[in-house]
């Protein structure tokens, strides 16, 4: 949206707004005086709008990132906890499957 002075214009401008037809920017005008300011005041409402709703979507983004880094590190904290359990009750991890070691057992069997 822009406000346009002629060289033989209207004192106040004229208010004109950008939009793309078939893919090219067409300016097209709205008006002047009162009504184009009510006009201009709308748009900056809805622009401002917009603005609000890109800020909420961004800060909603970043504490999902957040969480999303949490649960990474608790799930990494869970497999180490199952590690060291299964390492300690004698087991090994044998081609990607915990099995029991021959031979051995564990302290609680006595």
């Amino acid at each position: 949206m822009s406000w346009d002075k002629k060289a033989r214009g209207h004192e106040g401008g004229y208010l004109y707004r950008n939009k793309r037809v078939n893919g090219r920017p067409v300016k097209v005008y709205v008006g002047r005086g009162p009504a184009a300011e009510m006009a201009a005041l709308l748009d900056e409402r809805e622009r401002e709008q917009r603005q609000a709703a890109r800020l909420k979507v961004l800060e909603e983004r970043a504490a999902l990132a957040l969480a999303d880094l949490a649960l990474g590190q608790a799930r990494e904290l869970a497999n180490l906890l199952a590690t060291a359990t299964l390492i300690l009750g004698g087991h090994h991890l044998h081609h990607g499957c915990w099995r029991r070691r021959r031979g051995c057992h564990a302290a609680s069997e006595g």
